[in-house]
């Protein structure tokens, strides 16, 4: 199945299935015990690939690591498949030793198109008009993502002016 299918399929509602995405993707999900700066790695063996998440983590940063390495699956084999080791690790900042600071960043937008649809954001927002620090926290738990990345996302689609402060 084409990767759009894939993810058309698990983000028609809230919150968005990441880990039947990464399931669909032939990535198995490991919640491991990992250092406090450690968020999650990429491993690769073989055809099959495996998502280490730091199981101290809160949940919601959970889902948004799990996200972030499927956009490294994704968007990245290559460099995946030149680590001397076939990860990609990944710090608590999203910062690995072997990959460019800018395909973390496109890991980065990846994960926040998937964890934040536009069309389900712009449905939530229509029902709720002038976006208030309530709303956003109430909006962030609805997608399952901290609100910083949910405030980062408003910015980002240009409904920045829609945040009252």
């Amino acid at each position: 199945m084409q990767v759009e299918t894939i993810i058309k399929k698990h983000t028609n509602r809230l919150p968005v299935r990441i880990s039947a995405i990464a399931r669909e993707l032939d990535i198995a999900v490991r919640k491991c015990k990992m250092d406090p700066g450690m968020a999650g790695m990429l491993f690769s063996r073989g055809m099959s690939c495996t998502i280490g998440v730091n199981r101290y983590l809160p949940i919601k940063l959970q889902r948004y690591v799990v996200a972030h390495e499927c956009a490294h699956f994704v968007l990245h084999r290559p460099f995946l498949q030149a680590s001397p080791y076939h990860w990609i690790r990944d710090d608590i900042n999203f910062r690995s030793p072997f990959i460019p600071l800018e395909v973390e960043e496109e890991a980065h937008r990846w994960a926040m198109e998937v964890l934040i649809p536009c069309p389900l954001l712009e449905t939530e927002l229509k029902e709720v008009g002038l976006v208030d620090e309530k709303t956003i926290t109430e909006l962030a738990d609805r997608f399952g993502v901290a609100t910083g990345r949910l405030k980062n996302r408003l910015i980002r689609m240009g409904a920045a002016g829609r945040i009252s402060t």
